[in-house]
């Protein structure tokens, strides 16, 4: 064979060099670290589908089952007692006792927040209560915010909650399901964030808390199904996760008063096969940060601040359901640099993550006998 070079055929082949070093620099750009060693221990594995986990600063974890109970992991141990007098929950598919979270100032007033569907069936609402943690049990339980269906097909998952550096409370609520369209509408309290203060008023400095005919209660809108919330108030950034449909799973960065689309813009398809929308992106809504095609059912979310990984002091911690893995998320403020698979080897749905006290990565699995996993460095960290 005999090879002819040109002046063009040596600019073709410089050309082609320099993109395949761009194109090398970018992957590396991509994987910000050479993934770390981790130790993975199993503190128990007889939980019963948990939902949720809050550690507290004295170290006991309390984690909520789906069933009703809020399991009590106390000195690396499961208890046999769980917290009394929680209330009476209703229990489908993808309800019942969800969220739990310490107050801010729970080392000296002892409250929690915690959130779970109330009613004998189809229409239920979702109820968002308060209580003092004494002697393991519930004491002074006040419900502060309730919101019910306005048709019995309406799915209203959400209930998770994320206090903000002034103490008001963000709660999502999913869209409904069957009337997706509601969350593009201010009238209606589906497919929202919301926020509240401690005793379920709202803040007079709501965006829409003074225009006639919206929700005074709304935070953001055009929400499908937000699992992750987290306020970081070092850069005082609220990050939300969002399940789409059949791809197009989302982080949110949110702002008062924006759109985030649903179900007008969005990256994912509909179970049937079908086209949500002709748009992924739309003028004057907000696109995500990151998002995920296809899906990972991304579940409970967390950050790491002074953990035990120095290196990844920022970086965001998302569990994921059908993915079955933690996605770690490097973040510069708004800006995802990128992104690491952690325990896809293990298999396990992943409900929640959090990080404790000591910095150690905590970790539940969406199972009939759900696990709490306790994730540390490796020795050659």
């Amino acid at each position: 064979m005999i090879v002819i070079t040109t002046e063009a055929n040596r600019l073709t082949e410089l050309l082609r060099f320099l993109f395949s070093v761009m194109a090398a620099l970018s992957t590396l750009a991509a994987a910000p670290c050479v993934a770390q060693s981790i130790v993975v221990e199993t503190i128990t594995e007889d939980l019963n589908y948990p939902h949720a986990l809050a550690l507290l600063p004295r170290g006991d974890v309390l984690i909520t089952e789906k069933t009703g109970q809020i399991a009590i992991v106390r000195d690396g141990r499961l208890l046999e007692q769980t917290v009394a007098n929680v209330p009476k929950v209703y229990v489908s598919l993808l309800t019942g006792l969800m969220d739990i979270v310490p107050d801010p100032s729970f080392a000296e007033n002892s409250q929690v927040f915690y959130s779970y569907a109330e009613g004998e069936g189809e229409p239920w609402s979702l109820i968002i209560a308060k209580a003092k943690l004494e002697a393991d049990s519930l004491q002074n339980t006040q419900i502060i915010f309730k919101i019910k269906p306005s048709a019995p097909d309406e799915n209203l998952w959400g209930g998770y909650i994320a206090f903000l550096r002034d103490g008001t409370l963000l709660v999502p609520v999913a869209d409904g399901g069957d009337t997706r369209a509601q969350a593009q509408r201010l009238d209606t309290l589906l497919g929202k964030v919301l926020r509240i203060d401690k005793d379920g008023n709202v803040p007079s400095d709501n965006p829409f808390a003074a225009a006639p005919g919206r929700k005074p209660e709304i935070f953001s809108y055009g929400h499908r199904h937000i699992i992750g919330l987290l306020y970081d108030p070092v850069q005082d950034i609220i990050y939300a996760n969002e399940n789409g449909p059949y791809g197009g799973d989302e982080i949110n960065v949110l702002r008062p008063a924006q759109n985030y689309g649903w179900p007008i813009a969005t990256y994912g398809m509909d179970y049937s096969g079908a086209y949500v929308s002709p748009f992924q992106e739309y003028p004057g809504m907000q696109g995500p940060m990151l998002y995920w095609d296809p899906s990972i059912a991304p579940s409970g979310m967390t950050q790491c601040r002074s953990c035990q990984w120095p290196q990844w002091e920022g970086n965001l911690f998302v569990g994921a359901l059908s993915g079955r893995k933690i996605m770690r998320v490097e973040v510069r403020g708004t800006e995802v640099v990128g992104q690491e698979a952690m325990l896809e080897d293990l298999g396990y749905r992943i409900r929640d993550v959090e990080f404790g006290p000591d910095g150690a990565l905590y970790v539940i699995t969406d199972e009939p006998k759900g696990r709490l996993l306790k994730v540390s460095p490796g020795p050659d960290r």
